[in-house]
């Protein structure tokens, strides 16, 4: 995995094999930490999976 880093602060590009992957990163002003994101995503999942 090759990871370049770009100008732009919040942005990162992931090489995997011929795939290159482009990340943004924000930052949540609404004060909800990664552990209720990742709870809210779960719970999500398992609603339309349903």
């Amino acid at each position: 995995m090759e990871i370049n880093y770009n100008s732009e602060p919040n942005l990162t590009e992931y090489k995997i094999g011929n795939t290159t992957y482009v990340v943004t990163i924000k930052f949540n002003k609404s004060g909800e930490n990664l552990e209720n994101i990742i709870s809210r995503l779960i719970a999500r999942d398992i609603e339309e999976a349903a």
